[in-house]
């Protein structure tokens, strides 16, 4: 109740400064100001990274008033189209990358040894939330099936406080010694992890419509920003960006598919490091700076 409140008088409050002022656009992601505004003004943009039915009745005051509609991935555009809206008034803009925090001028060893992490073992690294719906806890059991092998290390990086702890308790229980929980680090210390590791990984789940159809992970975009190898969940939502050109797949929720990738990948690096370079070629278009101009063209039309 406390968080509604709260949440009700930050909108308030918004409306009350955009109402005092002649912007030419007004964009958000948080539909209550917009649904607010949408009564008094029409230069009205909505950014849209989830479908709820919970929230029709927004939905419903945008698709009336012909509100133009950012949309993070083609499964969500063409959710928002069956219900009803203009295909002609939704972009599909995927997440992105600044390319800039990715020029790091320092060797993989150097890169280790600044991050305390071993020299001789093979990384595996993973990076962002720990949620059932991310896959790590599929990354997990796999780590499971390579503690014979002695030279590879899984690493995982980010998480919040209580997941944090919640994966630390499980690899104690699993007694696991092939496992580094490095926890939360600054967002522009990312890029560093993602240096030094020799594979990464973007398990996502397909059980949920957000991770199989809609989500369009940061990391994602940071991993081929990289120029690291890739293994990615064969799900719609990640083919719409990833290709078996730029990355190695896998099925989703499978520990054992994951595993023969992961060995795959091991067993054939300079075909690993070649789709590494196009994913690393490919992304140039998934810029920040490129997404926003993308954005303006769209309002501008």
């Amino acid at each position: 109740m406390a968080f509604l409140i709260k949440q009700t008088i930050s909108a308030l409050v918004l409306v009350c400064i955009a109402l005092r002022n002649k912007y030419d656009v007004i964009y958000s992601r948080d539909e209550l100001p917009l649904f607010l505004l949408s009564f008094f003004r029409k230069n009205l943009i909505f950014e849209a990274h989830r479908f709820s039915k919970k929230r029709n009745i927004f939905y419903r005051r945008f698709k009336k008033n012909n509100i133009k509609i950012i949309v993070i991935s083609q499964g969500l555009k063409d959710k928002f189209a069956q219900y009803g809206f203009a295909t002609k008034n939704i972009l599909v803009a995927h997440d992105g990358v600044d390319l800039e925090q990715f020029k790091i001028n320092k060797t993989q060893p150097e890169c280790r040894n600044i991050l305390k992490l071993p020299l001789n073992k093979t990384l595996v690294l993973y990076t962002g939330h720990l949620y059932e719906w991310k896959g790590a806890s599929v990354l997990l059991e796999v780590a499971r099936n390579f503690q014979n092998k002695e030279d590879i290390l899984f690493v995982f990086v980010g998480g919040t406080d209580s997941d944090i702890r919640d994966f630390r308790e499980r690899v104690k229980i699993m007694e696991l010694n092939n496992v580094m929980i490095v926890g939360l680090v600054p967002h522009n210390e990312v890029s560093l992890y993602l240096k030094v590791a020799d594979i990464l990984v973007l398990p996502n789940s397909g059980k949920e419509d957000i991770s199989r159809l809609y989500t369009s992970p940061l990391k994602m975009f940071e991993y081929m920003a990289s120029g690291k190898p890739i293994i990615a969940s064969d799900l719609p939502s990640i083919r719409e960006v990833l290709t078996d050109y730029s990355v190695f797949f896998s099925r989703p929720d499978d520990v054992e598919s994951l595993i023969t990738v992961i060995n795959e990948v091991i067993n054939n690096m300079p075909e690993a490091e070649k789709r590494a370079q196009r994913a690393l070629q490919e992304v140039v278009k998934y810029s920040w700076n490129a997404r926003a101009g993308n954005i303006l063209d769209f309002i501008k039309s």
